[in-house]
């Protein structure tokens, strides 16, 4: 994982994160399902919420009191730090690694990343290299 990344799209270090969503046993098993599949996750809160035990409302409100974000940012939150370790460990297109961590096409890879990180993938694959 890359400190930096994680630090600014969660405002600390993911294992920290993570620890304090596992507090809550029903967050955590929810959390297990979001680790496993955040790729693929498609109508996540429901999934999410299943996994939680728990409405669909009563697990959005639960989990954003415990992380600060609604479950949707969060999964977009690990996708892109699955983007940006693909970046910087592969060479794969960016149309492949934004598959791989859960976009739909590179253009939603693009603009996730942009917002979330500042820079488009491209301009921070260069500069992660030479980091």
């Amino acid at each position: 994982m890359d400190p930096e990344v994680e630090k600014l799209l969660f405002g600390q270090s993911y294992s920290a994160v993570a620890a304090r969503i596992r507090t809550d046993a029903r967050l955590g098993r929810a959390l297990d399902l979001i680790e496993a599949r955040h790729s693929e996750l498609r109508a996540a809160v429901p999934a999410m919420a299943r996994a939680a035990g728990l409405s669909r409302t009563a697990f959005h409100e639960l989990f954003r009191c415990n992380t600060g974000l609604t479950p949707h940012q969060f999964v977009r939150r690990l996708r892109i730090m699955r983007a940006s370790q693909l970046m910087r460990s592969t060479r794969m297109t960016m149309l492949e690694i934004a598959l791989e961590a859960g976009f739909g096409d590179e253009g939603s890879l693009r603009r996730n990343f942009k917002e979330m990180v500042g820079i488009i993938p491209g301009q921070w694959r260069k500069f992660s290299r030479h980091a």
